[in-house]
């Protein structure tokens, strides 16, 4: 035969074992297969095929067919099975996406029956991995089988696998399929037995939420005491033991299981197995059991000792009730008496909480050891929470001590509102000595309504004289509660009235420190306030001053009043002056003036120059909208202020979007050459990058400015439109592109679509420039830019073949990044609802034509990114994807451009053969 005459026959041959659909035919292996599916020279002659890549990809489905019969019969021999696995197990991840249903009959099912029929148990668990592993959905019928499963891992010769199965099972899927009854009987025979397997149940259960995992984890406990001599050699029972105790921890336990647990920790001949024992109990939320005494043995030592677990065993014995609380005490004593270390802070607390249980017991140290602060904090917790015995008077504790009493009495009256023990003491506990400790009692009382606490009482104390308006004043700082207009008023008559200096000066911080979180009722108070920036007394200037640093000035008189301030002989009250004008709220161009002639003129204090040079950019950014456009855009552009104003814009917060909006809209009637010019090229430092970027350090240039000060959705859509200007080269549009992060409005990523497109259409631009306006494309749209690249070059092949090369050309400069560890991500790949999208661009591509948008279109979709993972595979078979690249494998040049996207799809390991 010539060779003129060897390609048709070829180009038939082809044609005749790749059929463009199963209905046309199958190939003659398949054939054969069909025909004699038991057939040992056909199964690997099968098998040999598929594993060159001929058959997998295109059918799998029939080839499955046709050997379902023996596979299923029970009567079949082990050989055969193993042959027809052999060709089974490499269709099996196409055979999941053709036809589920019979992927599961002969991959999940079948297995199963074996496996509680008790043959076939190594061939079971093998087809049972690699259905969990081909499919998610398979993966969840397997779990059906979880009880076999179970059963398996007993069989000396598939146990190894059959755990390595469960281990890779979803932990959720195996909870739900679980008895606790039949996990417990499990492990058991694994603990009891000879299984070498024993080893890793704890990890294989710690995996497993839920009931049924926790009940086999408690029988490694609780039976696990003495192994087999022949598993010795691995490890000890007890390592056993403490490694299930570990995976016990955080989990929900029932009373009994608690008990186990304790059980456990009080018998355990490990350290390390009672440390994770304790673990557990500790980190259990809700009431415990009464634990065994030979574990409160243990923890009265680790409390005593000081030990890593303290903060656990204290925790622990304060859980116990009296019997816990007087070991408690016991440490407690033995470390005052110096006869053992004890854990301080851990140990206090709990005998804090357990105060109330030991109110004897305190009554006889308090005796043994008078002047002791801690147990007359103890013995009035005890009586706050309602013990019987005399309380110490509060006045007899130490401040922090009161403080913690007046929290837990305030806890209980919120419990218990009749309580009048410890209301009373409460209100004992409102002329404290010490600030936090009345600011707590008259919270707690306010919060209840109480009349021996009330805002009107505060008021009154501030308008006294001496020690009960310090008290008050005091008080009021510390509340952190927004003050009724009484107690403001009250407050606002000492600063402006004949009271001392000192006093005036702590009305005024009284009143923002209370209100710090609600300035609304201390704004009517901007114009009194204003008032004292002019008082004869320093310290009540500075304090005005500081008043408008805390509560915002809102009105331009104030911001006027506060301009005046910065030429007050006290540096202090100029300091303050200036950081208040940095927030104020009202700004006009005479006041800029003003603070700017002020600013000229510098301050002896560096700081005072350094903070007015703030407040002048705050203010000039608070001027309405077009009149603080035009000056920033002055200092954007060199055109005024300096270098050291232009680095301190980059530290400044975000222009308000209408001024921002008003300095785009200047900006973009200069040129571009104006504020992009010196921009370093995309990149690298090319050139003289390197003395630019040493520049732009000392001088910041204006495109670093901007990105810096306009949000960035707005200045996204602006640079497209800016681009998108008729009267722009493409020269201009690339440079404006190139700075387009991801636009937000659905017209301007229109536009940004229509301007990359057109660039593509009309060649307008060399390779380099027209891959950085891809890159940008697909940048700001994912894979939303493919998807434009697609539709709008779709009329003209040309234009499309070279967005793919284009695209290669992105990708490969990603990996050189990459390679280099520089930043920088590759194409955006398409997801499970992209999927009918490309399979319709797929149908419009007729078979056996040669279309040349086939090649280019698969590549540019990326469409073998389909085949990473189940659930994408699953996709594509739903949006017959697989069906239609199957229609272009009988034509050489289509198949070459489908077959590696198809085996990605299929999930097979060579994708399929196309013919020569």
């Amino acid at each position: 035969m010539s060779a003129r005459t060897a390609l048709p026959a070829l180009a038939l041959a082809a044609a005749s074992l790749f059929p463009a659909a199963p209905a046309s035919g199958a190939p003659p292996l398949v054939a054969r297969l069909e025909a004699s599916p038991t057939d040992p020279a056909t199964l690997e002659a099968v098998a040999r095929a598929l594993e060159r890549g001929r058959l997998a990809a295109t059918h799998a489905a029939d080839m499955a067919r046709a050997i379902s019969g023996p596979w299923v019969a029970p009567d079949t021999p082990a050989a055969v099975r193993q042959r027809i696995w052999w060709v089974l197990g490499q269709v099996l991840p196409p055979l999941a996406l053709e036809d589920p249903a019979l992927a599961r009959r002969l991959c999940v099912e079948t297995p199963l029956r074996w496996l509680r029929e008790g043959t076939e148990r190594t061939l079971a668990v093998e087809v049972l991995r690699a259905a969990a592993t081909a499919d998610p959905a398979l993966a969840e019928a397997v779990a059906d089988g979880a009880p076999a499963l179970l059963e398996a891992t007993l069989d000396p010769a598939a146990g190894e696998a059959a755990l390595a199965l469960l281990a890779g099972l979803p932990g959720e899927a195996l909870a739900r399929r679980l008895e606790p009854e039949a996990v417990a009987r499990w492990a058991r025979r694994l603990v009891e037995g000879r299984s070498p397997h024993v080893w890793r149940l704890p990890g294989l259960l710690g995996g497993i939420p839920g009931p049924a995992a926790t009940a086999g984890l408690l029988v490694v406990v609780t039976r696990a005491r003495e192994l087999d001599p022949s598993l010795r050699p691995f490890g000890s029972a007890a390592r056993l033991r403490a490694d299930a105790l570990r995976r016990l921890a955080g989990r929900r336990l029932t009373p009994a299981q608690l008990r186990r647990v304790a059980d456990a920790a009080a018998s355990a001949s490990d350290e390390a197995e009672r440390r994770a024992a304790v673990e557990v109990l500790a980190r259990h939320e809700g009431p415990l059991p009464a634990l065994p005494e030979r574990l409160l043995d243990w923890l009265e030592m680790a409390v005593r000792d000081g030990d890593r677990p303290c903060g656990q065993a204290a925790r622990l014995l304060e859980s116990q009730g009296r019997r816990g609380a007087l070991r408690l005490l016991a440490a407690w004593e033995a470390a005052r008496a110096g006869r053992a270390k004890g854990c301080g802070w851990p140990l206090e607390e709990a005998l804090r909480a357990a105060a109330p249980r030991i109110a004897s017991e305190l009554a006889r140290l308090r005796a043994r050891w008078p002047g002791d602060a801690f147990l007359a904090e103890l013995a009035a917790l005890a009586a706050a929470a309602g013990a019987p015995g005399a309380p110490p008077d509060p006045a007899d504790l130490p401040p922090e001590a009161r403080r913690r009493l007046a929290e837990r009495l305030a806890q209980r009256l919120r419990e218990r509102p009749d309580d009048r023990e410890a209301r009373e003491t409460l209100r004992r506990l409102l002329d404290d000595d010490h600030a936090p400790v009345r600011a707590t009692a008259w919270r707690a009382l306010l919060a209840l309504g109480d009349p021996a606490a009330s805002w009107a009482r505060l008021a009154e104390a501030l308008r006294q004289a001496g020690a009960a308006r310090a008290r008050a004043l005091e008080t009021v700082a510390a509340l952190g509660l927004p003050p009724a207009p009484a107690v403001l008023e009250a407050l606002l008559a000492i600063a402006e009235g004949p009271a001392p200096a000192r006093e005036r000066v702590s009305a005024l911080e009284a009143a923002w420190r209370s209100a710090r979180e609600d300035t609304g009722p201390l704004a009517s108070a901007e114009p009194r306030v204003r008032a004292l920036l002019a008082d004869p007394a320093p310290e009540v200037r500075r304090a005005a001053a500081y008043w408008f640093v805390a509560v915002p000035a809102r009105e331009p008189a104030t911001t006027e009043a506060l301009i005046a301030a910065l030429d007050d002989p006290s540096p202090y009250v100029r300091d303050h002056a200036a950081m208040a004008l940095e927030v104020a709220r009202a700004a006009t161009p005479e006041l800029l003036a003003r603070l700017e002639e002020r600013a000229r003129r510098g301050d002896a204090d560096p700081n005072v120059i350094r903070k007015m040079e703030a407040a002048r950019r705050a203010l000039e950014r608070r001027l309405p909208a077009g009149l603080g456009a035009e000056r920033l855009l002055a200092v954007l552009l060199g055109r005024a202020g300096g270098a050291a104003e232009r680095r301190a814009l980059l530290e400044a917060a975000p222009l308000e979007p209408e001024t921002a909006r008003a300095l785009l809209a200047a900006l973009a009637r200069e040129p571009l050459d104006a504020w992009l010019d010196g921009l370093p090229e995309r990149g690298g430092l090319g050139g003289d990058g390197l003395a630019r970027l040493v520049e732009a350090e000392r001088d910041p240039p204006p495109w670093a400015l901007l990105a810096h000060l306009v949000p960035r959705p707005l200045l996204d859509g602006w640079l497209v439109r800016q681009a998108a200007r008729p009267e722009r080269t493409w020269e201009e549009r690339v440079r404006l592109l190139a700075l387009v992060g991801r636009p937000r409005d659905a017209a301007d990523r229109e536009r940004l679509r229509e301007l990359v497109v057109e660039a593509l259409r009309t060649g307008a631009l060399d390779e380099a420039r027209a891959a950085a306006l891809v890159g940008r494309l697909l940048a700001a749209l994912d894979y939303g830019g493919v998807r434009a690249l697609v539709e709008g070059l779709w009329d003209q092949p040309r234009a499309l073949a070279r967005a793919e090369l284009l695209l290669r050309r992105i990708e490969w400069q990603a990996g050189l990044r990459a390679a280099m560890g520089a930043p920088g991500g590759g194409l955006p790949a398409p997801g499970a609802a992209d999927a009918p999208w490309i399979a319709r661009w797929l149908r419009r591509i007729a078979p056996g034509r040669g279309d040349p948008r086939l090649a280019p279109f698969v590549r540019i979709s990326r469409l073998h990114e389909l085949g990473a993972s189940g659930t994408l595979r699953r996709a594509a078979r739903q949006a017959g994807l697989v069906a239609l690249l199957r229609r272009h494998l009988p034509y050489r040049r289509e198949c070459e451009a489908v077959r590696h996207a198809l085996g990605a799809l299929l999930g097979t390991v060579l994708p399929p053969a196309c013919a020569r």
